[in-house]
């Protein structure tokens, strides 16, 4: 109190004692539980990528439905992709859709909010 400083959970103080160092998260990158699919390379493409520093999150794609003649809609793909692995993203999936949404895994949700298909 001397130095105003203040603890919301008292008890914690005790563990805190114990600390040798103490990491304060202002990004959110620590404390962010949400999964964010950022940049999606195919085997072929691999050769020749290239990874930039990470920016925000790009928007969910529009909703559409998923077909050979469905590409991506979103700057997570670095080109077109082939047809087998946005069939894989779109396909491979433990979602299970309920009055409330699209409802499973998060990184299952992530990856397919980000093929532009609907289930």
């Amino acid at each position: 109190r001397a130095q105003q400083i203040f603890c919301s959970s008292p008890v914690r103080v005790n563990a805190a004692g114990q600390l040798q160092v103490v990491c304060f998260d202002k990004t959110g990158t620590l404390t962010d539980d949400r999964v964010h699919l950022v940049r999606a390379v195919s085997l072929t493409e691999l050769s020749s990528f290239s990874c930039s520093p990470p920016g925000p999150p790009p928007s969910p794609p529009s909703p559409s439905s998923c077909s050979p003649s469905c590409p991506p809609q979103d700057t997570i793909f670095s080109s077109q992709l082939e047809h087998n692995l946005l069939a894989c993203m779109s396909c491979c999936h433990d979602l299970t859709r309920t009055a409330e949404g699209l409802v499973g895994d998060p990184l299952d949700e992530e990856v397919f909010a980000k093929t532009g298909c609907q289930l």
